[in-house]
This record gives C-alpha cells, sequence and structure tokens, in this order.
C-alpha cells in the first residue's frame, strides 16, 4: 500500500508564519488577562506575572484587521512594573511601555505626537489599562531575530 498525496491541496501558510518584516498593517490589541491585580480597580486580574523576576506584564494578542494578512495573529507582553530599574529607581520596562501605549492611543485617535494641547493631553488619559483593550491603530510589523538560537524569531510592531 502507498499514499499518494499529489491530489492533496497544498497547505495554507503555516501557522506561526511570521508576518512579513516592514509590513503596514491596521491591528487590534486583545489583553489576555494572567490573574494578577494591576494598580487600579479596573485592572483587577489583568496582569501577568514574569517567570524569572518580580516585573508584572500586560499578555496581549494582536489581530491584524484588515487587508491581505486580515486575522493573523501575534503575542507580545509590555512590562508595567518590576523588573530592571534605571538610575531613579522607575522599571526600565514600564518606561518602554509607557512609550509604546502614548504611540498606541496617539495612532488610534489620530493624534500628532507632537500635539501637546490640553485636549490631546486629556485623551492620553486613561483610568485604568484595561481601556487599551480592543484598541486598533496603525503600525509597521517587523520581525525581531531571537537572541538565542534555541528559540524563534517574534513578530513585532513599531508605531510614530
Amino acid at each position: 500500500m502507498s499514499y499518494d498525496f499529489n491530489d492533496a491541496q497544498p497547505q495554507m501558510m503555516p501557522t506561526g508564519e511570521l508576518i512579513p518584516d516592514g509590513t503596514f498593517a491596521k491591528i487590534r490589541m486583545t489583553i489576555r488577562p494572567g490573574g494578577i491585580n494591576g494598580s487600579t480597580p479596573m485592572d483587577a486580574g489583568l496582569l501577568k506575572a514574569a517567570s524569572e523576576s518580580d516585573a508584572r506584564m500586560l499578555d496581549c494578542e494582536f489581530t491584524v484587521v484588515e487587508g491581505p494578512l486580515v486575522r493573523r495573529k501575534f503575542w507580545q507582553n509590555f512590562t508595567v512594573a518590576g523588573g530592571k530599574l534605571d538610575d531613579k529607581g522607575q522599571s526600565k520596562g514600564w518606561n518602554i511601555s509607557k512609550a509604546s501605549f502614548r504611540a498606541m492611543v496617539d495612532s488610534a485617535l489620530g493624534l500628532s505626537p507632537k500635539d501637546m494641547s490640553d485636549a490631546a493631553k486629556a485623551k492620553r488619559v486613561l483610568q485604568g489599562l484595561k481601556q487599551l483593550d480592543g484598541i486598533t491603530f496603525a503600525a509597521r510589523i517587523m520581525v525581531e531575530p531571537a537572541s538565542d538560537p534555541k528559540y524563534r524569531d517574534q513578530t513585532r510592531f513599531l508605531l510614530g
């Protein structure tokens, strides 16, 4: 007996294949609650604990919402507390995450990053990280090479 696969349909793009580096896309962020409370009542159960440090993270899933890559997904964690500290005693990861969140809000609301009017500043104030759940924004997707050969490269995005 033999199996002839010549009449089988070609496989779709493999699950987990990276979105091509440099792709511009409109993406939606969904927060995947991790069971750890954030610093506001709205963020109860929202954060995830890091496995190797005291860092607390927002576990996010990103979905392309339009274009030829619609429904493709990738994942990224954002440190919101703990981890390595800068010379002022603040979380380095949180400072990086804050800049990303600001860029998401600016893109979603059509704000210029240079707009420091009272109205723009008010739009950048959130009552909790939970308000970022479902935010849709434009970004350039990039491939970040793995720092260790035993891990796969990862999809990330750039804003601004």
